[in-house]
Order: C-alpha cells, then structure tokens, then sequence
C-alpha cells in the first residue's frame, strides 16, 4: 500500500458515510494520505469508476438504485481488480459469503460501527493481497469488531 490511498464509499446513509470517513480517518498511519470520495447511489458510483481509478471500493449493499449481491457484480464488472469491501448492516454468514461468490474482496458487518477498531486494517489487507487470489480464499470479517 502507497502513501496516498484513495478510497471509493458507496452508501446513501449520511452518518454511515460521516462515521466510516472518521474511523478511516482515525486509524490510518501517520504516513498514509486518504482521500475518500463518496457516492450515494449505485449510478453515481460507477460514474466515478469510470472517471477515476481508486485503491478500494467500500460499498453498501442496500443503495436507492441497487439492492444486495447484485450491487457487487456491477461494480466488480467496472472495476475489475480493484478491492471491494462489502459494508452491510447484517452480521449474517449466509450473506458475507454471497458477496464474496459475486466477487467482494472482504465483507464487514456495519453495526455496531461506531466501534469498528479495525476498518482500516481490512482495507489494507485487501489491498495488500494479491490480485490472482481466489474467490473462495477472500477473508470475511463480520460481527461487532468490523
């Protein structure tokens, strides 16, 4: 991981995106730059895919324009192997590991995020992995600790 990291939020929850920014903010390094664009729609965010290259997508799967698994596969589809991390209000297994088969890079649970001590480390290791790795070899982090 660079020294500048840009970071794609996708989700149409002002405090989700208010809340997420700060924790990024708060446990980046002291030496890594973040600028974080954010997006409130599914549309939106592919427009900026394509304008734009980024390190990482966070992305909400519930999305006024897209629902669930599907908001993964038309991301990835723009994005190819730029990281996707999956937010979702849902500490469901079941759930984390759909998005996973439709190509997200990592899954975490949103709630409680406010203490979420570990967002950052997951965009990182993300980041860090190498793109060859397979579908079913992506981490899943759910549950409180994000």
């Amino acid at each position: 991981m660079g020294p500048d990291l840009r970071i794609l939020l996708v989700d149409d929850s002002a405090a989700d995106l208010l809340i997420t920014g700060k924790l990024i903010e708060r446990q980046r390094p002291p030496d890594v730059t973040v600028r974080i664009t954010e997006a409130g729609r599914l549309d939106a965010a592919c427009e900026a895919l394509r304008l734009e290259r980024y390190d990482c997508v966070l992305l909400d799967l519930h999305l006024p324009d897209g629902r669930g698994v599907d908001n993964v596969g038309a991301l990835r589809r723009i994005v190819g192997n730029v990281p996707i991390v999956v937010l979702s209000g849902s500490n469901d297994p079941s759930q984390a590991e759909r998005t996973r088969s439709a190509g997200a890079d990592a899954y975490v649970s949103k709630r409680p995020l406010r203490s979420a001590d570990n967002i950052f480390q997951v965009i990182a290791d993300v980041i860090e992995r190498p793109e060859a790795t397979p579908p079913g070899d992506k981490p899943t982090v759910t549950g409180p600790a994000v």
